[in-house]
């Protein structure tokens, strides 16, 4: 008994990335910035797995699958932030947005024993976005220091899978959560 086993692959994978900020003075004690962030990443790869069985040297099967992938994948990133001093208090706020979709769709093709034995089809969509925010302020007091504030986290991922042969289960998966916080301390 004796097997052989092979794997060629070719790809080409691309990234496009685009960014855009901008931070502003208001005056000697204030300052807000925002910055916008665009990522594409499409990809095209083919691979071929080649296996083959012998018994007493004499080949017993031969296998081929051929399988094509094609992803396209795209991320927005936006960040803020806004700092400020009034006074004795200082004020601190910033957020953060991402949105991520990925699309991933592929094609196998098997042979076994050069018989055509099953062509699979499978479609995965990723959706994810994120949304998180905080803000805090702070002010002297006694000998050492106030502080409050806040912070806020929403994130929801939507992966769906599909096949349209339905050899694989088709899938929906959504996963939501949110979190808050609230908080005041001081520090001597």
């Amino acid at each position: 008994y004796r097997q052989e086993i092979g794997i060629e692959s070719e790809g080409k994978s691309q990234i496009y990335d685009a960014q855009l900020g901008a931070d502003y003075t208001i005056s000697n004690t204030s300052s807000t910035g925002v910055y916008y962030k665009l990522t594409c990443q499409p990809s095209d790869k083919n691979t071929v797995y080649t296996g083959n069985i012998y018994i007493d040297n004499i080949l017993n099967e031969s296998s081929l699958i051929d399988q094509s992938s094609n992803t396209h994948l795209t991320s927005h990133t936006v960040d803020g932030y806004y700092t400020a001093i009034f006074g004795k208090w200082t004020f601190d706020a910033a957020f953060d947005l991402l949105w991520k979709y990925s699309d991933d769709d592929i094609l196998s093709h098997e042979l076994i024993n050069n018989t055509d034995k099953l062509s699979l089809n499978t479609e995965s969509n990723v959706d994810s976005r994120m949304f998180a925010a905080e803000a805090h302020a702070s002010h002297p007091w006694l000998k050492g220091n106030f502080s409050f504030g806040a912070e806020y986290i929403d994130s929801r991922r939507n992966n769906d899978f599909f096949n349209p042969e339905h050899v694989l289960n088709d899938n929906q998966l959504v996963l939501d959560e949110r979190n808050a916080g609230i908080y005041a301390q001081t520090a001597q």
